[in-house]
């Protein structure tokens, strides 16, 4: 005698609950034992009673079937739930949620009676209890290590994988799926380095809810399937309830989804055979087929069919974590499953068999990296070391040449103190000594012109003065130090008596015709001291009988405001101003300054 496993049926409608437990008890295999009218009734329930599978409704009073679940799995009460669920966006959603919570399934509600009596909900019904029931499960939320289920077979096709690098991932799963997917798509990385095609069986208006879940629980993007949308890595792409969903390859070398809207293949819409026939005309290097809990063999077929012409590796869940153990099981009988590995490690094994190549290569770069940062630490240690130096010689350099720089100038500025101290004195020196001359030569010829006054008439001449001839004898430099030395040569003897000119000789300066006067020039000429030209003077007067004292005066007067106002000392001026080259004699400026101080 078999055995018949216990159903709870939860629901608010008397109705349904009758069309349900109709259902159930029309099969050998199960029975209905209790039914509760909302979730706080079955909730006592089953604290006390232990039950088979629930089929538990969305919307109740009281309490509602999510929050049902969320209590028994907050007590760790376990029991395979199936929900019945309308297919209003609301009611999609919590469905969703409700299988994150706990539930393994759900079928959809019909929408009146007679469709609630129908063969189609009947078969649906009863297809998924005996599918879950008769399959010995672990818990989904336990993670568990690998099984190492990989035949020699198996290992060795395995091994020649890593030539691929430009994948696609195509993932097939129906009962239980919804559930199993949340084991997987979260534990994918963001960047995973391939897109990745999915086919989960679903009535339209969930597989949007499903996807939208997904992609707030997940690093990885998910979204429900467009028509024509362009394939991107890192994305999930879930073919659309009530939809055939196609890879097709465009003429850039991209790939675009395609609905196709034939008919549905073994009740199923959308079917993954159809998506995997599809990507056997695709451009990736390598398909990575991933098959999860399900009834049937869907996506065997398919698989079968593209391992002919492009190079594939194939993840297969195991049995014991499957809700149901239909589909992986198709696969693996054909001798195409890679890996077989727990619901918990189908995210590693993709995530390794994407990312092998990018594994290498970031292992490869990162290698490089850390030598190429050695390098630049080697490198700027070196050239620090390099700046340092040329930094303390330039700073030495400059140190040792702002030093001489400092030198010269103190040395340069000493000399040039002392040119101009030595220039100064000499041009004081000068400037006193004429003063002095002049004075003495006005004195003098005064005095001449006071005593000429007195004379009567007279007959006489002057003659032609020789004056002094200064010039200056050297130059200057700085190497070796030299200055000019200056000299007067004031013909001393002239001065006390009678001289003869006997080459040409500056005496005096032509303010009419702006030229220097010269004598002996034209052979010798005489000159005369002051007291010897006094005494001639006198003598003239004192011997002349024609006394003429007006034009005298006049001519003396005319000799002694030339030397005042353009003779002698006009041109010692214009001499010394203008550059004139004077030779200075120091023994003869000592004697003429002993003579008329």
């Amino acid at each position: 005698m078999i055995m018949k496993k216990n159903i709870l049926v939860v629901d608010d409608s008397a109705l349904m609950r009758r069309v349900i437990c109709d259902i159930i008890n029309s099969d050998d295999t199960f029975q209905v034992t209790d039914v509760c009218r909302d979730g706080l009734e079955a909730y006592e329930k089953l604290k006390v009673n232990r039950y088979d599978g629930v089929i538990l409704d969305v919307n109740m009073p009281r309490m509602g079937g999510l929050e049902l679940l969320e209590r028994l799995q907050k007590e760790r009460i376990k029991t395979n739930v199936i929900m019945v669920s309308t297919m209003t966006t609301r009611d999609a959603d919590v469905t969703i949620l409700a299988m994150e919570r706990g539930a393994v399934d759900f079928v959809t509600k019909p929408t009146n009676i007679i469709e609630a009596k129908g063969d189609a909900f009947r078969k649906e019904i009863l297809g998924i209890l005996n599918a879950v029931l008769k399959t010995e499960r672990i818990s989904l939320t336990e993670r568990r290590p690998a099984v190492a289920a990989v035949s020699a077979v198996q290992k060795r096709n395995a091994s020649a994988e890593t030539r691929f690098k430009n994948k696609i991932v195509a993932l097939a799963c129906s009962t239980g799926g919804p559930k199993a997917l949340q084991s997987v798509i979260p534990y994918l990385p963001a960047n995973l380095d391939a897109p990745m095609v999915l086919v989960q069986h679903m009535p339209a208006g969930f597989t949007n809810s499903m996807a939208n879940r997904l992609d707030e629980i997940s690093k990885i993007n998910v979204k429900e399937a467009e028509n024509g949308e362009i394939l991107k890595k890192g994305t999930v792409y879930i073919a659309p309830g009530g939809k055939h969903m196609e890879v097709k390859k465009c003429p850039d070398g991209s790939h675009k989804i395609v609905y196709n809207d034939m008919p549905p293949i073994g009740g199923l819409k959308p079917c993954a055979n159809i998506t995997y026939d599809s990507l056997r005309t695709c451009g990736y290097d390598q398909v990575v087929c991933v098959v999860l809990t399900g009834m049937g063999a869907d996506g065997t077929n398919g698989i079968l069919e593209l391992s002919k012409v492009k190079p594939i590796y194939t993840i297969a869940q195991d049995a014991k974590t499957c809700v149901v153990y239909g589909m992986p099981k198709a696969i693996a009988e054909t001798g195409l499953v890679n890996e077989v590995v727990p619901l918990t490690e189908v995210a590693n094994s993709i995530n390794r068999m994407v990312s092998i190549i990018t594994t290498v290569w970031s292992a490869v770069s990162g290698t490089i990296s850390a030598i190429l940062s050695v390098i630049a630490s080697i490198f700027s240690t070196v050239w620090n070391g390099i700046t340092s130096v040329v930094s303390s010689v330039l700073s030495t350099i400059q140190s040792v040449v702002s030093s001489v720089l400092s030198a010269m100038r103190g040395v340069v500025s000493s000399v040039l103190n002392a040119i101009l101290s030595t220039v100064k004195s000499i041009m004081n020196s000068i400037k006193s000594t004429m003063t002095s001359v002049w004075n003495g030569i006005k004195s003098v010829v005064s005095s001449a012109i006071n005593h000429i006054k007195s004379a009567m008439n007279f007959s006489w001449s002057l003659p032609k003065l020789k004056l002094p001839h200064p010039k200056i004898e050297g130059k200057f430099s700085l190497d070796p130090p030299s200055v000019p030395h200056f000299s007067i040569d004031w013909y001393a003897k002239a001065m006390d008596a009678g001289m003869i000119m006997n080459r040409p000789t500056v005496f005096g300066y032509d303010a009419v015709s702006n030229k220097l006067m010269a004598g002996g020039e034209a052979g010798s000429e005489t000159v005369v001291g002051t007291q010897s030209l006094m005494n001639m003077i006198q003598d003239a007067v004192n011997n002349s009988g024609n006394r003429d004292d007006g034009a005298i005066q006049a001519l003396l007067e005319a000799i002694y405001n030339w030397m005042r106002n353009g003779g002698l000392y006009k041109l010692m001026i214009d001499v010394l101003t203008n550059g004139v080259e004077l030779e200075f004699d120091n023994r003869e400026i000592a004697r003429l300054v002993k003579k008329y101080a």
